[in-house]
């Protein structure tokens, strides 16, 4: 385990750290918790920070911007593991990836201009692409049945449909939904590959695996996921990708801020951090009223205190958690909360007010703790350069 005291005293508050040797334990597990025909597929849009890092345990990374691409590509990550992705895919970016990288990349097919706009490029610059047709679950996000079928029937021969991908939301912890989403799947996949003619090799599916964050939750992931998998054997005789993000990355991650202000008015205990809600996301906190999982630095056997702890911005809504009960604090004294290595990095209200972003640092027991991003400052970005 890291000395945590030892790494905020060399790279100071607010941080994220990243732990790899978490992440590695974690992956392994998800793995075990799968058939042989099934394999894990990670959404970088959890964070962009690690997929190195996962390169050689998971099948393929779903990249849902050029942006993301970008980071992927110049960290090396092999192209024949990327799946182009999401619901806006303009022309320029495209044009680029087909023009100038090879036949590995795979492409989802979200919409019908999508579709023409993949068509169009594979023909112009003589590219045989694999593509991923998204069913929509009623969202904005894929094509509808009667579309999908089009795709099929008329779609070149330069353009293979590898498969399906479904994804219908996030935090789902229900099996009885899930359950209804995958005979819906299996149903429709076999009605279309016998109207069509067609076999569809590949089923990514995100069933929305949920990361409990809140010490007033339990969860049962090893009855969940070993459910999940029986339903997904439907599938067998296809290649199965479980696309998940959340809960590939979450568990890695630990934010730490220190307390810079304390004060007393006639509603309690205020404490101001050096952080806030512009770098640290939990998904499902109301209100500030759960209380996420966190350790409170250096350990005192102090008579305990209720406090509040607001961040740094000049926003009424900057709560982490509102009236927990802990030791005295002091100025200085770090909070270290747990589960932030899905989208806090990426996700927070980072501009706001212009704080510098934290800085970003990996761990493993091997290598000690590595800074991979300083600090940067947002007054940069929000400057106007006349």
């Amino acid at each position: 385990m890291p000395n945590y005291e030892k790494i905020v005293s060399e790279f100071k508050t607010p941080l994220y750290l990243f732990d790899t040797d978490v992440l590695s334990k974690r992956v392994a597990y998800l793995n075990g918790r799968f058939s042989d025909n099934t394999a894990l597929v990670y959404a970088v849009k959890a964070n962009t920070f690690i997929p190195r890092e996962i390169e050689s345990d998971v099948a393929r990374f779903e990249i849902c911007s050029k942006g993301e691409f970008d980071i992927c590509n110049k960290l090396g990550i092999d192209r024949g593991k990327m799946v182009i992705s999401g619901v806006h895919k303009d022309r320029p970016s495209i044009e680029e990836m087909i023009s100038l990288y090879d036949d590995v990349l795979k492409y989802t097919v979200e919409s019908i201009g999508q579709y023409e706009l993949l068509k169009e490029l594979s023909a112009k610059y003589g590219r045989t692409l694999h593509l991923l047709i998204r069913l929509t679950s009623g969202n904005q996000f894929g094509v509808n049945e009667d579309e999908f079928r089009r795709i099929i029937k008329e779609h070149p021969a330069n353009m293979i449909i590898d498969g399906i991908e479904y994804f219908s939301g996030t935090q789902k912890h229900s099996l009885k939904k899930i359950a209804r989403e995958t005979e819906k799947l299996y149903a429709f996949v076999t009605e279309v590959e016998r109207e069509c003619g067609i076999t569809l090799r590949e089923i990514e599916y995100g069933p929305g695996a949920p990361v409990f964050y809140f010490q007033d939750e339990t969860f049962d992931e090893d009855e969940y996921f070993d459910e999940l998998n029986r339903q997904l054997s439907v599938f067998s005789d296809k290649k199965v990708y479980i696309e998940l993000g959340r809960s590939i990355a979450a568990s890695c991650g630990t934010y730490f801020t220190s307390v810079v202000d304390m004060k007393t008015n006639k509603n309690g205990n205020f404490v101001i951090l050096d952080g806030g809600i512009n770098h640290l996301v939990y998904y499902g906190q109301t209100m500030a009223m759960r209380v996420p999982y966190f350790e409170v630095y250096p350990e005192r056997r102090d008579d305990t205190e209720t406090y509040t702890l607001y961040g740094s911005l000049c926003t009424v809504n900057d709560i982490i958690v509102k009236s927990i009960d802990v030791r005295k604090l002091k100025k200085g004294d770090v909070f270290a909360f747990k589960n932030v290595g899905a989208y806090s990095a990426t996700e927070g209200i980072s501009l706001f007010l212009s704080r510098d972003l934290p800085k970003i640092v990996l761990y493993n027991r091997d290598k000690g703790a590595i800074m991979i991003r300083d600090v940067v400052k947002t007054s940069d970005i929000n400057y106007p350069d006349y």
